[in-house]
């Protein structure tokens, strides 16, 4: 007897895990599967990159998609990106370093089947057609990112921190208390 591909002596085929590109396009009607385990750079994220005061930065990324077993079609799209990301400090208007690590847990999904999906994912509504992972990965991002960023310690913060800090403190200091009046009535 001859062993062919399939014969039972051969127990099959296992493709190993592709990789997997910020371009590839994520639809639960095209299972697809793999893994992203690279450097991003952020000038690859447009959106992202307009928010920060930087985009020579690259974030670290591993990803895998696969396809999620559910009574609907959908993705799964599990792993982290992570890195410090470089924005304008609210106080002192100076760069100010912020690590974010984002966690993923995904389904990604037709719009309108969220409640179909299985416990434990977020959903990923897809409402006008497929998303390329970087996109999905961008709008994490995006969302992570703190609305105010400041420097941890005002001290770190450049001279006009200082500035406006030694003005709010006199300002404080001459604001008149409006319920003084109150005191002198009391005796």
């Amino acid at each position: 007897m001859e062993h062919t591909f399939d014969s039972p002596r051969n127990p099959g085929y296992h493709s190993p895990i592709m990789p997997l590109a910020l371009t590839d396009l994520l639809s639960p009607d095209v299972p697809v599967q793999g893994e992203l385990h690279v450097g991003v750079p952020v000038a690859e994220l447009p959106r992202l990159a307009a928010a920060l005061t930087d985009s020579d930065v690259e974030l670290e990324a591993d990803i895998s998609v696969r396809p999620l077993a559910g009574p609907v079609a959908a993705l799964a799209v599990e792993g982290r990106i992570a890195g410090a990301l470089p924005l304008r400090c609210q106080r002192c208007l100076e760069t100010v370093r912020i690590e974010i690590e984002q966690a993923l847990n995904l389904a990604v999904a037709v719009a309108g089947n969220e409640e179909q999906l299985p416990a434990g994912f977020e959903p990923w509504p897809l409402v006008a057609g497929p998303v390329s992972l970087g996109q999905l990965l961008e709008d994490e991002l995006l969302l992570s990112l703190p609305l105010a960023p400041v420097h941890e310690d005002a001290q770190a913060c450049g001279p006009l921190a200082d500035t406006l800090s030694s003005m709010q403190q006199e300002t404080t200091e001459q604001a008149e208390n409006p319920f003084a009046v109150l005191k002198d009535l009391k005796r």
